[in-house]
């Protein structure tokens, strides 16, 4: 079951960026939330399908501003791999359960 926390890691030219996904599942949809020391924002357009979890977000990410994301994850047991897609470039980000 994909649902708890998550700690992600997206791996940017700019570094590292971890995150804590807290997501919840009803059937294929998916909710929760993303943070990190900068704050909180709703993921938006959950999906579970299979062992792929899809969602969007849209946060302030220097030095790029407003940003709007959609975010792909396969679901391995206790691990997550996937992108992470802003308009400058796909990033390749990594998951463990944390909770």
């Amino acid at each position: 079951m994909i649902d708890g926390k998550w700690q992600l890691t997206t791996h940017s030219p700019r570094g590292d960026i971890v995150a804590t996904l807290d997501v919840k599942t009803d059937g294929g949809a998916a909710t929760g939330t993303l943070s990190n020391e900068e704050g909180s924002v709703d993921i938006t357009h959950g999906k579970l399908d299979g062992n792929e979890l899809t969602y969007r977000f849209e946060a302030n990410i220097a030095p790029l501003g407003k940003t709007k994301a959609k975010v792909a994850l396969t679901y391995d047991g206790e691990k997550l791999k996937g992108k992470t897609k802003l308009l400058v470039g796909s990033f390749d980000v990594d998951g463990v359960r944390v909770e």
